[in-house]
């Protein structure tokens, strides 16, 4: 059994008149680009805040393992706190940062229909 052309032609009225996917096509394309880029600088600043993770607690055996007292181990453990207190509120600030910036991109997309994000 086939299909009339009539039957074919009524599966394209769900588009409305004058609809060119084109403009939509390329500002989706577009966001993808920018939430890869997005997410490559996600990745590099994470990475390097590992990294400096990595080197406090290096630091700290270090000193942990040079320490001649209880005071000098004390004082090692409470500059390692208060460093990873300030690398906490950087995190945060960070995280905060980063969402606002995901919000207004995601709030451009829905309000422009997909247009071009600005960062």
């Amino acid at each position: 059994m086939t299909q009339s052309s009539s039957e074919h032609a009524g599966r394209g009225k769900s588009r409305p008149a004058g609809f060119h996917p084109a403009p939509f096509v390329d500002s989706m394309l577009d966001l993808q680009r920018q939430a890869l880029e997005y997410a490559a600088e996600l990745n590099q600043v994470w990475t390097a805040r590992a990294q400096s993770e990595s080197k406090l607690v290096t630091d700290l055996m270090t000193r942990l393992a040079g320490a001649r007292s209880i005071p000098d181990a004390a004082s090692a453990w409470q500059e390692c706190l208060q460093r990873q207190i300030q690398l906490n509120a950087e995190d945060t600030r960070r995280l905060l940062e980063q969402n606002q910036r995901f919000m207004r991109m995601s709030a451009e997309v829905f309000t422009n229909g997909g247009a071009a994000v600005s960062t």
